[in-house]
């Protein structure tokens, strides 16, 4: 009797210890699933990440890592974040994570989009595996985390399901440019504007054809900022790549595209690429283009390992030199904290689709690499004080030697948009950089690490809406210029009646809308020749004046008085 017992008792021991053990594989199978260690991560692509006050979040897509029997690739279930509020190398970077219900959707190639007056993403618009019929919010806490629920008060179930779009997001809005049908049986014809306030969705008609293409939104522009198109691959059937030596623009404010061309070595046809982009402290802005494929998988690939730089208002491409070794695509790319860019994810376009592109080693450690727009360079680590983005050596260059032979022509339409420049602090903050915070909005750039070497024509701060820095001299004498203005502002304030001031303002400051011009002259100019003007701030007031340091000589373009802007502009039909 005590022997049965005895032997009850060591199976009840057994079970209960089977059952622990099987309770502990399980987590740490969840553990694996969730967030990898760095010495088996393989590699991650195919999701959606976006900024949110300090932290970066990533959603769906796949990821890879190394076990036993060698490669296991696993669809993200779990939602992660990035704390971009303290400094990380990419070898030891704590990845947070928030459990999905189950009814959500493990989506890939899909969106977030950030509403930042609720502090919510939201998600549903597109993506495949499987694709929602709903729209999901993640309410976050603003510790990296959140709680996940379906949005009912939503049109998304009107508009057309789609994948493959190009996807940008803006205050307040976000944008997915074509795609195809979830059939794959057609290319769309539309540009969908969700307002991420009230979750609606409206449809707009669009000369462009295009999927795998690349949105990118510059705020800095235009009453309402501007969208570039970057790249993908044209038409229904095919792959037919448009390049980059043209770019199409669209108006959000107006509602309509325009066709810019650009100067300088330009990227060669491509999809699968990630763009992002920063606003400088000499007041242009650049966008950062990197990777992508034309579906050639195998060593042809490599030659795709590219990074290149277009500067506007300049529409100027600058290529970064380097030898290419590590191809990728479907990777995200986002601006944080000073001159740099995250680079999240990536898969290997060099092996087969899909299981290959999955199974290499990404030279990135947890898929994280950090680009340094100033320095062109490659960094293993993130830093929360890096110095305020100020352009690389080479591109203060260009805008310093920029002359007629050169100097790009801007198609009066998005010249119109270029003229409404914003660079306020506002406009320039920095994820960790809250604009309140006065050390991080007025820091001033470190003195790049050599200068031009042909001086500075007049003016090298070309830029049509803002002034552009062609190296630290030019920044330093527009600060004492603004300084000398102000000055005399106040002696003047002081001696003469404020009626007669009020005048003085208003002359100085003028409207934002161009000149009138006599019909027969509107042929574009050349940046040298654009007048220079300094920035005015209003006295006692918190409010930026919008200026234009570059401002748009006559000729290029006529304004009716009815405000519809007329003259020769490559608008797309």
């Amino acid at each position: 009797m005590f022997r049965q017992r005895t032997i009850s008792l060591a199976l009840f021991v057994s079970v209960a210890a089977l059952s622990v053990i099987a309770k502990a594989t399980k987590l740490r199978t969840r553990q694996i699933v969730d967030v990898v260690s760095t010495d088996t991560f393989l590699r991650r692509g195919l999701h959606a990440a976006a900024v949110a006050g300090n932290y970066l979040y990533i959603d769906g897509g796949f990821f890879s890592y190394i076990s036993g029997s060698g490669p296991v690739i696993e669809n993200t279930t779990y939602s992660l974040s990035l704390d971009l509020s303290k400094d990380w190398t990419n070898s030891s970077v704590v990845l947070l994570h928030t459990k999905k219900l189950e009814s959500a959707p493990k989506a890939s190639a899909h969106e977030l989009f950030y509403n930042e007056a609720k502090n919510v993403l939201y998600t549903g618009f597109q993506g495949q595996n499987p694709r929602s019929n709903s729209l999901w919010a993640l309410n976050l806490d603003g510790k990296g985390s959140g709680t996940w629920n379906v949005v009912r008060d939503s049109n998304i179930s009107e508009k057309p399901s789609r994948h493959y779009a190009g996807i940008a997001s803006g205050p307040q809005t976000g944008w997915l440019l074509g795609g195809m049908d979830l059939n794959d049986t057609h290319t769309l014809t539309d540009i969908l504007q969700v307002n991420v306030a009230n979750r609606r969705i409206t449809s707009i008609s669009t000369p462009l054809k295009l999927r795998w293409t690349r949105l990118h939104f510059v705020p800095n522009y235009g009453p309402e900022g501007m969208l570039l198109a970057f790249g993908g691959v044209a038409g229904d059937g095919g792959f037919t790549y448009p390049d980059f030596e043209s770019i199409p623009i669209f108006d959000p404010a107006e509602k309509r595209w325009y066709n810019q061309s650009t100067t300088g070595e330009a990227p060669a046809g491509r999809a699968k690429h990630c763009v992002s982009g920063k606003a400088s402290l000499n007041q242009t802005y650049e966008i950062f283009v990197y990777g992508g494929h034309n579906f050639s998988w195998g060593p042809a690939t490599i030659t795709f390992d590219t990074i290149h730089i277009l500067t506007l208002p300049a529409f100027h491409w600058v290529k970064v030199h380097y030898t290419p070794l590590n191809p990728r695509i479907d990777m995200t790319c986002h601006a944080v904290a000073g001159s740099q860019v995250l680079v999240v994810g990536g898969l290997d376009p060099m092996m087969t689709w899909m299981n290959g592109a999955l199974s290499t080693q990404d030279p990135f450690q947890q898929g994280l690499g950090v680009f340094d727009l100033h320095n062109l360079s490659w960094n293993d680590h993130y830093s929360i004080n890096s110095p305020q983005y100020v352009q690389s050596d080479a591109i203060q260059q260009y805008y310093a030697q920029a002359n007629q032979l050169d100097s790009n022509k801007l198609d009066p339409g998005v010249a119109s948009l270029i003229l409404q420049a914003n660079f306020s602090k506002e406009m320039m903050s920095d994820p960790g950089h809250p604009p309140s915070n006065p050390k991080s909005s007025s820091r001033l750039p470190a003195a790049p690490t050599k200068s031009p070497t042909t001086k500075p024509s007049h003016p090298s701060w070309a830029a049509i809406g803002g002034a552009i820095g062609g190296g630290l001299f030019c920044l330093t004498a527009g600060i004492l210029a603004v300084i000398v203005l102000l000055r005399r502002r106040r002696k003047a304030r002081l001696s003469k009646p404020e009626n007669h001031e009020d005048s003085q303002r208003s002359s100085m400051i003028n409207a934002t809308k161009p000149q009138m011009i006599n019909e027969a002259d509107r042929t574009p100019c050349s940046l040298q020749e654009l007048g220079s003007r300094p920035l005015v701030h209003e006295a006692g007031s918190s409010r930026d004046i919008r200026f234009r340091a570059w401002e748009l000589d006559s000729r290029w373009f006529h304004e009716a008085d009815n405000g519809i802007r007329s003259g020769s502009r490559t608008e797309l039909a």
